[in-house]
């Protein structure tokens, strides 16, 4: 029976090339529209402020990036209990 080994290093490299930060930017992209379209409104400045890119994170790997660079950004999630980034996590990972 084969075995597999994984080649960390070949995993490694490929998950830093441009090719992988874009799709991942891509898909930040996405969420950023989606959690902007299910925002709560009362001035439109929590919608207006998500930001989505990708950056490398440990080892050189990218990484996606969604934020909301709001102030009160952590009252609206948790606070009010909206999960607005929670509910976008899931349909990123779930419904899209």
């Amino acid at each position: 029976m084969a075995r597999y080994t994984p080649d960390l290093g070949a995993i490694r490299a490929m998950g830093s090339t441009t090719e992988i930060a874009n799709a991942l930017r891509d898909i930040a992209e996405e969420g950023a529209r989606f959690a902007a379209g299910i925002a709560p409104r009362r001035t439109g400045r929590y919608a207006a402020s998500f930001t989505a890119s990708a950056r490398p994170g440990p080892e050189g790997v990218q990484e996606g990036v969604l934020e909301n660079t709001a102030p009160y950004a952590e009252y609206v999630e948790w606070a009010n209990d909206d999960r607005v980034l929670g509910l976008t996590v899931d349909y990123l990972e779930h419904g899209r």
